[in-house]
C-alpha cells in the first residue's frame, strides 16, 4: 500500500507508468487525486528504482501534492 493521504471520498485515478533507462529500471506511476464529486484536486508521482547489479536493490519515492502544488507527502523507502 502506498503512504497516500487521502481524504473521506477521496480516491486515486486512472495509472499512467513512464518506463525510462536502457534496461527499464526505472518506473514512474502517476495517479491523480479524485474527490467526491469527481474532481482532480491533486496527483501522486510514485518513482520506482531498480538496481541492475546484484543484490537488485529496489528504491521507492513517493510525492503527493494538492492541485496548487504543496506537497502533501513525500516519503522514500
Amino acid at each position: 500500500m502506498l503512504p497516500v493521504k487521502l481524504k473521506r471520498g477521496e480516491k486515486l485515478g486512472e495509472l499512467q507508468r513512464v518506463t525510462s533507462g536502457n534496461l527499464d529500471q526505472k518506473d514512474v506511476d502517476h495517479y491523480d487525486v479524485i474527490n467526491a464529486k469527481g474532481d482532480k484536486v491533486g496527483k501522486v508521482a510514485h518513482t520506482t528504482t531498480m538496481s541492475l547489479a546484484p543484490p537488485f536493490n529496489e528504491r521507492h519515492w513517493l510525492v503527493q501534492e494538492d492541485l496548487a502544488g504543496n506537497v502533501v507527502v513525500d516519503a522514500r523507502w
